[in-house]
């Protein structure tokens, strides 16, 4: 009995270890293949018959494109990236005012701010009566708050696209009545916020939860659709200038467009607000980690008091004001498109240093674009760069 048990054992074991080799050997079908790089040798190339006369081609063809509308002959530089806002490196969350108005400033798309509101009226007991993601509306139902139960309030919540990329505003619309008859009118909103008090606390409220949840990543799928149309975007005027259309009113371009020309390298000499002009000069930022320490610059300082080389990380100056720049405008085609009533006062003004920001147009169509010294166009790629980092830093 022991003896035909061994010679299975003994039958078994070999099978097993030829059927290891067969399969996983040098010579089996599943061989390690992590070393055979080191033993590749050299291919002869491919050898075409003399008698053949067909053309090799790649099995992947490029096709030609044949499309009018490129000029495919250009050349191009490619432009250095420009520097990112400093609102853009970190997530946040403000109020901003303006003109009686505030608004809440979130640096996520409004497909992510929807449910975290919807979240947030839900943990604060606040019912929804309804909803429009298609327009960004969230209106509560009627509330009552215990210092004056007496009193109903409703809220309508309006969730936009910011004039920052990959932004929103938030708008708060607060009515309230004793009226029992206004209650059964769900469709009857003022145009602005009946309580002052009670706007400031749903906006301070939701500020403060949409702050604390900032590295909270959720999305709508509903609310992808809202603000389809940006606030601000890059286009070019009907002579091909390269401006900034701004979809505001003309008081709060103005004040974004004052409050953008004052970071990231620009450096503001004046405004006019009349005319709609700022008058400004542009440095690109230099990094913390490449200014000079202070003994560098005390040199330089020193240097360019006897006539040496100027530090060049110095804020830049004007030997004149905007009032001067903008009376000594001289009188061409391309002033007078943006100056309609250009009436210079004196002879030209000699090296006029820094840039003009112009803004122009009605509420809800405002143009921003950059002129010269002398109300002149700049070149296409510096207009760009300047417009580029103005909406960066729009409000």
């Amino acid at each position: 009995m022991i003896k035909p048990l061994l010679r299975l054992c003994v039958v078994s074991n070999a099978l097993w270890l030829t059927g290891c080799g067969t399969f996983f050997g040098e010579d089996g079908m599943f061989r390690n293949r992590g070393g055979e790089y080191q033993r590749a040798e050299p291919i002869e190339p491919i050898a075409v018959p003399e008698s053949s006369r067909a053309r090799m081609q790649e099995i992947y063809v490029v096709p030609n494109i044949n499309d009018a509308g490129y000029d495919y002959s250009q050349t191009f530089d490619v432009p250095r990236p420009q520097p990112l806002s400093s609102a853009l490196l970190a997530d946040t969350v403000k109020i901003q005012r303006l003109s009686g108005d505030q608004w809440i400033f979130i640096s996520n798309s409004p497909a992510e701010v929807w449910p975290q509101i919807v979240e947030f009226l839900g943990n604060y007991n606040i019912p929804v009566a309804g909803t429009d993601p298609e327009k960004g509306l969230i209106d509560t139902h009627w509330l009552a708050f215990n210092d004056a139960p007496e009193v109903h309030n409703r809220f309508r919540l309006r969730i936009e696209t910011g004039v920052q990329p990959e932004s929103s505003e938030i708008h708060i619309l607060q009515m309230e009545t004793t009226d029992e008859a206004e209650l059964k009118q769900p469709e009857l909103w003022p145009k602005s916020s009946e309580n002052a008090t009670r706007e400031a606390w749903m906006v301070d409220e939701l500020s403060n939860t949409l702050a604390a949840n900032l590295e909270r990543s959720s999305s709508s799928l509903l609310a992808q659709t809202i603000g389809a149309d940006d606030k601000a975007v890059m286009a070019k005027s009907s002579s091909k200038e390269p401006i900034l259309r701004l979809k505001l009113s003309f008081s709060r371009a103005w004040a974004s467009v004052m409050h953008a020309t004052g970071q990231d390298g620009f450096h503001p000499y004046g405004s006019e607000n009349s005319l709609g002009a700022f008058y400004v000069d542009y440095r690109e930022p230099v990094a913390e980690e490449d200014k000079p320490g202070w003994i560098k610059r005390s040199v330089r300082a020193v240097k360019g008091a006897f006539g040496g080389d100027a530090d060049p990380n110095a804020e830049p100056t004007t030997p004149y004001t905007i009032a001067d720049v903008l009376s000594h405008l001289p009188d061409t085609a391309q002033t007078r498109e943006v100056f309609s009533q250009n009436e210079s006062q004196g002879e030209k003004l000699e090296n006029v240093p820094g840039y003009l920001v112009l803004v122009r147009g009605v509420d809800g169509n405002i143009e921003v674009r950059v002129r010269d010294g002398y109300g002149q166009p700049v070149e296409k790629d510096i207009a760009e760069q300047l417009l580029g980092i103005i909406r960066t830093n729009l409000i």
